[in-house]
């Protein structure tokens, strides 16, 4: 239980540190030219989620996608754009702490050398993150909303918006 308390605190320190920090960046007017893409009516979605979540969010990342009439590609290549979303939980008392992460990159080799080794690299890797506590329902409004941010930014790269 002091574990939980910790974790708590510390998303609150960070919420807080964010706020007063100013960095919502997702809502700025960054440049988004290396989110073109040869082929920008697919792109391959990384979906991760672990802890104490109450429940998965991969649908709603899902309906943010077919909402944006982007399909959801199948597999994934070395350099190639892609969007991985990344949501972690612990249950704090009757709220849930939580961190979403989501980050446009692309999959290079590792330096390994093996073939099914790789790295991620992020682009912006906070642009599009946030953390703090609320319920399964506000859990869920953070993960649209940033997810519609990133994959709003991506349509204004590819097409005439």
């Amino acid at each position: 239980m002091n574990n939980r308390i910790g974790v708590a605190v510390g998303l609150v320190v960070t919420v807080t540190a964010c706020l007063i920090g100013g960095t919502l960046e997702a809502q700025t007017n960054k440049p988004i030219g290396h989110l073109k893409k040869e082929d920008p009516n697919e792109l391959f979605v990384f979906y991760a989620q672990n802890g104490e979540c109450p429940g998965n969010y991969e649908s709603v990342v899902n309906a943010q996608l077919a909402q944006s009439r982007i399909k959801k590609g199948i597999g994934w290549k070395y350099k190639e754009l892609l969007l991985w979303v990344n949501i972690k939980c612990v249950d704090v008392s009757e709220l849930i702490g939580y961190s979403v992460s989501i980050y446009f990159g692309e999959l290079i080799p590792s330096e390994s050398g093996a073939e099914r080794n790789f790295i991620f690299r992020a682009y912006e890797p906070d642009r599009y993150s946030s953390f703090g506590l609320g319920d399964d329902e506000y859990l869920r409004n953070v993960v649209r909303n940033y997810v519609e941010i990133a994959l709003t930014d991506y349509l204004k790269a590819n097409f005439d918006l």
